[in-house]
């Protein structure tokens, strides 16, 4: 689930029961969840030599500057996604006097915007000029988002440059796993790790670094620190990250193949 939605349904039991109701429910599914893993996932007994094997698969990925570069990027492009979703409600009612419940469905709508990013995210993923087209779509999320909280428009194309913005800052995280994997050889388990790290570190720079923004500024100083995150994490990519020769091998047979038909 998309962190638009999920603030879409806070919001929605917000407005039902208080702010009692989101915390009961939310942290009833989170425990759900927690207790249905421990049943159903299975537990391997641990090889003899895995902390070897451990440190070994660090070592791998370690030694290629391009794989660090990547993570780097994709951390500055969360840090946009996240400082935008984390914060559009609260303009919303602040800046637009939008009640809490009111903003439940703009919330939602982004959260299309998402699922639409991933869409073209496998799309983009499995095409030639990826790594160009992940640049322009980091540039391309970071403007919008900057417009979201600067530019003086109505409440519903905020919301419509929010759910553009969405959609294309969520192109990364289709595009980057598929560039990690190819990067990291027999390493991919720790790839997925670190990717994930990333993740996280992009979820904790975008709402901490995006509130401290808030304070300092206000809305449209937080629109700023979206838009030149992006345009860093774009910067980052057309500087240091080039196609990998297994994704242009793999292409070039596929071609080989279809082009005769």
């Amino acid at each position: 689930m998309t962190l638009p939605i999920v603030l879409s349904l806070v919001v929605a039991l917000l407005a039902v029961g208080g702010w009692p109701l989101p915390f009961l429910v939310l942290g009833t599914a989170s425990l759900s969840g927690g207790i249905l893993c421990w049943v159903w996932l299975p537990q391997r007994p641990r090889p003899p030599g895995q902390a070897l094997t451990f440190v070994a698969h660090y070592r791998e990925v370690g030694t290629q500057g391009m794989f660090w570069w990547v993570l780097v990027a994709n951390t500055l492009e969360q840090m946009a996604f996240f400082g935008l979703v984390s914060y559009l409600a609260a303009h919303l009612m602040q800046s637009y006097q939008m009640p809490a419940g009111d903003t439940a469905l703009p919330l939602a709508l982004v959260g299309g915007g998402v699922v639409v990013g991933g869409v073209l995210g496998g799309r983009v993923a499995d095409h030639r000029c990826r790594v160009r087209y992940l640049a322009l779509s980091c540039v391309g999320s970071g403007l919008p988002a900057a417009a979201v909280f600067t530019a003086a428009v109505s409440p519903w194309t905020l919301v419509v440059l929010a759910c553009g913005a969405a959609s294309l800052a969520r192109i990364s995280s289709v595009v980057v796993p598929t560039v990690l994997l190819e990067l990291a050889g027999g390493s991919r388990t720790t790839a997925t790790g670190l990717f994930a790290l990333s993740n996280q570190l992009g979820v904790f720079g975008g709402t901490s670094l995006g509130g401290l923004m808030l304070a300092l500024g206000g809305f449209p100083l937080v629109g700023v620190f979206c838009g030149v995150v992006a345009v860093l994490a774009t910067v980052v990519i057309s500087l240091t990250v080039r196609e990998s020769a297994a994704f242009l091998t793999q292409l070039a047979h596929r071609e080989g193949r279809t082009a005769p038909e």
